[in-house]
């Protein structure tokens, strides 16, 4: 962990081979599952990576990949990291400092202005903003107004969907050509080594009913009762089981709606999965019900794993990810009977699997190359 002497009088040129990543924490959102995956890319690119946190805490931390040099800033609250952000860059110097999250997003555009707007500042979005802001902050009109001022000033500005994009465009009021479109990266070697990993439950046992399965958190955005009334139609028809991996407010208020619908049985509430791809590899189907994402990422994990989904059109991410339905079935938000009937359309033969090099684009090495050109490319 490094420590800060005074900053140079005089801030350093960018220096390449050294990139640096702020992120709040390593916990295990999709956010900061992205920078874990992109601070391995760049190592194996040849880059040296500086991790820049807010505090040095999460459960992904302990995977990160050796030569990773972690900054804790050790601030009681993200606008406290803003002086360290500065000296950091005033001393380093990196090649660039990408942020992932809108406040450090913010925050780093601040202190490369700061520090003399030497080093090049590239922010990635990972939802939309119009709707997380307004929904998340109690000081909507104020965050809205910082976007507009400050995102102007970022060297480049990276979205995770094109849907997104929009979003960002229309929010921040600005050009839409001046926003990159990178897929979060996702497919991992390790990924494909976890999916392979044996998994001992009797409902995947041969001859069993084929398992439904549903990935998230147990919250209002990702719409479990959708995904449970739509699984209580397709059992009135054909034997099956539903599987939830995921923990959250809402799993008492899922469970009691199980009960009603008589499906309780037939529905395994499994919590948390350090490793849920071994489960995604022998599902028959995997459902997304969620009614808004900014890109989707575990529809992408499914797809590596095997396994056909079906998907809510919701804004912002499937029907990219899918192909506008070519590679999963899309569905509406809000409706068990279009998503019972997609389901059984997968189990009776209509899986609509991807071909491989649909998939590059979310692979590690693709996304990787697509930062450093922005980098090299005079970010």
């Amino acid at each position: 962990m490094t420590q800060f002497q005074p900053s140079p009088t005089n801030p350093p040129s960018p220096r390449a081979g050294r990139i640096a990543i702020f992120v709040p924490t390593m916990g295990g959102g999709g956010a900061e599952k992205v920078v874990l995956h992109l601070c391995g890319g760049l190592l194996q690119s040849g880059r040296a990576v500086d991790l820049l946190l807010k505090e040095k805490s999460g459960a992904l931390l302990a995977r990160l990949p050796a030569g990773v040099n972690v900054i804790d800033f050790q601030a009681s609250s993200m606008s406290r990291c803003l002086p360290g952000l500065v000296r950091y860059l005033r001393q380093t110097g990196p090649e660039a400092l990408v942020a992932t999250m809108e406040l450090p997003n913010l925050l780093s555009i601040l202190a490369g202005q700061l520090a003399g707007g030497r080093t090049p500042v590239i922010t990635t979005t990972h939802d939309t903003l119009s709707h997380t802001i307004r929904t998340n902050t109690g000081s909507a009109t104020l965050d809205h107004i910082l976007v507009w001022l400050l995102y102007r000033f970022a060297h480049r500005v990276v979205c995770v969907s094109r849907g997104v994009a929009d979003d960002l465009a229309t929010y921040a009021g600005l050009p839409r050509r001046r926003i990159d479109v990178i897929y979060n990266p996702v497919i991992t070697p390790e990924l494909k080594a976890l999916a392979a990993q044996p998994f001992d439950h009797p409902w995947f046992a041969p001859g069993q009913p084929p398992v439904v399965l549903g990935v998230g958190r147990l919250v209002a955005q990702k719409d479990f009762a959708t995904l449970l009334r739509a699984f209580a139609l397709l059992r009135a028809r054909t034997p099956a089981r539903l599987v939830l991996l995921g923990e959250g407010e809402q799993r008492a208020e899922l469970e009691a709606l199980a009960e009603r619908q008589g499906i309780r049985q037939d529905v395994w509430f499994a919590g948390f999965q350090a490793n849920p791809f071994q489960v995604m590899s022998r599902a028959a189907v995997m459902v997304m019900s969620s009614l808004h994402e900014g890109f989707g990422m575990v529809l992408v994990e499914a797809m590596a794993c095997g396994c056909p989904l079906v998907s809510t059109n919701c804004p912002h991410g499937p029907e990219e990810l899918l192909d506008g339905g070519r590679y999963g079935h899309l569905v509406p938000l809000r409706d068990p009977a279009a998503m019972a009937e997609a389901v059984l359309a997968v189990l009776n033969g209509d899986p609509r699997r991807p071909p491989a090099d649909w998939l590059r684009q979310f692979e590690v090495d693709s996304v990787t190359r697509q930062y450093l050109e922005l980098i090299e490319g005079g970010a």
